[in-house]
């Protein structure tokens, strides 16, 4: 009974400095990942400022009439007009973008929420157009999308970070070295004819779990566009019904006349990440990846819907 007692104990003894190094190569990405995610969700509203180059306005801004143009200050008293309207109480932090692309943006949640308004939106759109649009980018705050967007955006932003990349340098290392990629493909052929399961397993997730990795990631950002899609056809019916359905479908038809800012993109994973928050489909892709991975339905469709009323 001596004697099983101490080799337990010396068992135990062994494994313990195995747990803590386990315990800090689990721990130590995991503390990351969760104040990178923590940092991307709280601090979204100033990251997409300063992402966007935009001039921020805040009501205390406005009310002491400081840093503040009045075009600027009819600019935000527009903005919460139309969120009062919608609902929302808490007073808005507006964005003014210096682009001359028709685009707006918004960010966070209903107590706490960022409208971003290029520049070229103000002067090449009606005051009704600009109320219409304003009122998409209300709707999709009211609704919840752009706090599940802001959300989706941290976490896909945290996995990135602590997962592919790590993965995608791995991959590269693979890919890089002909000799290292046969004598991977060689252990793996080996261990499978030996019943080497261990060897075989070791070579089979250094050479497939960084693609494994890459085509999990695709299929997320597929299905986060397809509920953007979705959520676009209800933030034009919130634009419609804060203002009226012409105004909308007016700015929708000089949205798709709007050639600024759109680019051909090959691969997915390199869209810029605000790209889906604005009311304007910026990122164009080419053949299937099109219809995969668009965060915006066709303008026509979109038109087609408002006059429908379908998601009224």
């Amino acid at each position: 009974m001596t004697i099983n007692s101490a080799c337990i104990i010396v068992e135990e003894g062994a494994a313990t400095p195995f747990a803590w190094v386990a315990l800090v190569l689990i721990g130590l990405p995991f503390a990351g990942w969760c104040q990178r995610f923590l940092r991307c969700l709280l601090f979204a509203r100033q990251r997409a400022a300063n992402a966007l180059g935009a001039k921020v306005i805040t009501l205390r801004m406005v009310e002491r009439n400081k840093s503040v143009s009045p075009a600027e200050v009819a600019l935000y008293h527009l903005v919460r007009s139309i969120a009062e309207q919608a609902g929302l109480r808490a007073a808005p932090m507006v964005g003014v973008v210096p682009s001359n692309a028709i685009n707006a943006f918004a960010i966070g949640r209903r107590g706490k929420y960022f409208i971003a308004v290029n520049v070229g939106t103000v002067n090449r759109l009606s005051v009704d157009e600009l109320a219409a649009v304003l009122g998409h980018e209300v709707g999709h705050v009211a609704h919840g999308d752009s706090f599940v967007k802001t959300l989706a955006l941290a976490v896909q932003d945290s996995i990135a970070t602590f997962l592919i990349s790590p993965l995608a340098f791995a991959h590269s290392l693979v890919r890089a070295s002909p000799a290292l990629l046969l004598l991977l493909g060689a252990g793996l052929l080996f261990g499978i004819w030996h019943g080497q399961r261990d060897l075989a397993m070791a070579c089979a997730v250094a050479l497939f779990l960084p693609q494994l990795a890459w085509l999990v990631l695709l299929a997320c950002r597929a299905l986060i566009a397809q509920l953007d899609r979705w959520r676009e056809f209800h933030a034009d019916a919130a634009g419609a019904a804060l203002t009226s359905p012409r105004s909308m479908a007016a700015a929708l038809a000089k949205i798709a006349e709007d050639g600024y800012g759109k680019r051909v993109v090959t691969n997915p994973l390199h869209s810029p990440a605000l790209a889906s928050f604005g009311i304007k489909d910026t990122i164009l892709f080419t053949g299937l990846a099109g219809k995969l991975f668009a965060t915006h339905p066709p303008v026509q469709d979109r038109v087609d819907a408002l006059i429908s009323g379908r998601f009224l």
